[in-house]
């Protein structure tokens, strides 16, 4: 059994980057530029995921005699990743039960609303509204910092000792400096596949999408293209995944926070636009920059120890460094249209661990 989990996960995200693939290609055929290239990077992204986590699910099944060994280290620790398949059928149910409730409107002659058809919001509510995913980021970054370990052992604990079925031990509970990472996963993949599953429906069955409200908040450009809070979540699992928890969290800090409170400040502040053909302000710039460099900053000193005053130094710098990175991706405009919702997490995070890598080993 150990691996057989993370296996099965890794092969359903392969499957859901081909229907983003789908989703590209048919963006590329309208010729949605943005819409087109980053369901493409969000394929690459899932697809990369999907093969290391059915890598490990290999190795784990193959190295059963091992299992005190390789259960701690598993991407998913066991159990969780049955919790995580066990709440597939619950998405695929309710998306069911509602398309059953809309068939039945439409038979009584009830007309549903148009999913496509968006009620005027004003731009400041709309803009919250579209951020308020990115702030929910909060919630994650507290597990990860705070109550993982926490978390970790009073859920192993109690499936040791009250609950059997499992035949858990504390042996097979993540390692206290990963069980932080192990459970922020786990959240981040049960929403994903949430988000996923039911983007998928407004997509290709929109008259059955169960979260009609959503909608309202798509540009246009967006209503025929993965969701931003789809590639939002892709680039922040990349980075809870592959970059070790001080950046992985900077960068998420950075990505969700500074990206919202651009957009809030540039709405509510901004006079001097950037350029003639953006709407981006400076004002929604330096309130981005700051609030990226302060919540990374936090994240990461809370994450190292122990804390002196190299550290600090450090730390300062490399989130200075994503700071900028934050910055370029989101005023500048790429040769290739690319959102920022995905490129953000990934690309701050891959800047600071080169850097890390060459100038602050120390930092880990």
């Amino acid at each position: 059994m150990l691996g057989l989990f993370n296996f099965t996960l890794g092969i359903i995200f392969i499957l859901i980057a081909f229907v983003f693939l789908k989703v590209a290609r048919l963006n590329f055929r309208r010729k949605e530029a943005e819409g087109a290239w980053s369901g493409l990077l969000a394929t690459l992204v899932s697809l990369i995921i999907g093969i290391y986590l059915a890598s490990w699910g290999i190795y784990g099944l193959a190295n059963q005699d091992k299992l005190t060994e390789i259960a701690p280290k598993l991407p998913i620790p066991y159990p969780l990743g049955f919790y995580i398949l066990a709440f597939i059928p619950i998405i695929i149910v309710y998306i069911g039960l509602y398309a059953i409730r809309e068939q039945r409107r439409a038979k009584g002659g009830i007309s549903s609303e148009d999913p496509n058809k968006s009620r005027k919001i004003h731009s400041l509510d709309l803009e919250v509204s579209r951020k308020a995913f990115h702030i929910t980021i909060i919630g994650i970054l507290v597990c990860y910092l705070f109550v993982g370990e926490l978390v970790s052992n009073a859920f192993f604990g109690y499936l040791a000792s009250n609950w059997d079925i499992w035949q858990i031990t504390q042996n097979l509970a993540p390692q206290p400096e990963l069980a932080g990472k192990a459970f922020c996963i786990f959240m981040i993949i049960v929403i994903f596949l949430l988000l996923a599953l039911t983007d998928i429906v407004r997509l290709f069955a929109p008259k059955y999408y169960p979260v009609k409200l959503i909608g309202d908040i798509y540009r246009e450009k967006e209503k025929g293209a993965l969701g931003p809070h789809i590639y939002l979540a892709v680039g922040v699992l990349f980075a809870v995944i592959f970059f070790a928890p001080p950046i992985a969290m900077a960068a998420i800090a950075m990505a969700a926070l500074g990206d919202a409170a651009a957009t809030i400040v540039g709405i509510n502040l901004g006079k001097h636009r950037i350029n003639s053909k953006s709407k981006k302000t400076w004002e929604g710039c330096i309130g981005g920059f700051v609030v990226s460099l302060g919540s990374g900053f936090l994240c990461m000193i809370v994450l190292i120890k122990p804390i002196n005053l190299l550290i600090i130094s450090a730390s300062l710098v490399l989130c200075g460094i994503g700071a900028f990175i934050f910055f370029l991706i989101d005023y500048l405009t790429p040769p290739v249209p690319l959102t920022d919702n995905i490129l953000n997490p990934i690309c701050i995070g891959l800047v600071m661990t080169l850097f890390t890598f060459f100038f602050s080993p120390y930092i880990s």
